[in-house]
């Protein structure tokens, strides 16, 4: 699986800027194929950026919002906003993802790109099953379950080469590892690449922490030895 070149920012300004202009591409660009392609490498990656994006991820994984855009919104807002499942305000519907903008990424997806479809009978009173598919009665689309690996060597110049990797066998634990990350560094304040070359008594701390972190999140870790 090709990995997304790194992308920095200078501030959130930026990020959104460039966020909203990929959503925005995916409204113009014609090439449906690639784009299906797309998403679908973001879901086995948890890279959700955009708002096609986390709902593809959603309808992936919770089969039931295919067919009802409102436990979508739900799922949306408890994954992705800090709705907590409990009483809504006013104050919420105005602050919260709106089911404007929910509804209609899910109908591109749904419609244009044909992932994650819903049951014939939603399908046929949202107008959107076509009368081969009626007669024929299709079956919803299965899922796509993923599994992610994260690999890399160490002692590559040396007599023995070690490969470490961690393997995250459900697509939501890559989600919840990439938001606790993104929530430690937000606190800590500690923004750089881990090398432990690189280590010292100024980070010594912020290394434990982090390590701590990913073996309490990664669904199995595994190294292997190898000698030249």
């Amino acid at each position: 699986m090709a990995k997304k070149p790194k992308q920095y920012y200078q501030n959130s300004e930026e990020l959104r800027f460039d966020i909203n202009n990929r959503d925005a591409d995916l409204e113009d660009n014609q090439d449906k194929e690639q784009q299906r392609d797309q998403i679908l490498r973001s879901i086995a990656a948890g890279s959700l950026d955009t708002l096609h994006e986390r709902i593809a991820w959603i309808l992936n994984h919770y089969p039931e919002t295919r067919d009802s855009d409102i436990k979508l919104q739900l799922h949306y807002w408890r994954n992705f906003e800090d709705y907590d499942g409990g009483m809504i305000s006013p104050d919420d519907l105005f602050r919260l993802k709106r089911l404007t903008s929910i509804a209609r990424a899910r109908a591109k997806l749904q419609n244009e790109f044909k992932l994650f479809l819903a049951n014939p009978a939603v399908r046929k009173h949202r107008g959107t099953l076509s009368e081969d598919e009626h007669e024929k009665a299709i079956e919803q689309k299965p899922d796509y379950p993923v599994f992610v690996v994260y690999a890399d060597e160490s002692g590559k110049n040396h007599d023995y080469l070690i490969v470490g990797s961690m393997w995250f066998l459900h697509g939501y634990e890559t989600w919840k590892l990439f938001r606790e990350i993104r929530d430690w560094r937000e606190k800590t304040g500690y923004n750089k690449e881990f090398h432990f070359k690189d280590l010292d008594d100024n980070n010594f701390q912020q290394y434990v922490e982090f390590s701590n972190l990913i073996i309490g999140s990664a669904c199995t870790i595994s190294f292997k030895s190898h000698q030249r």
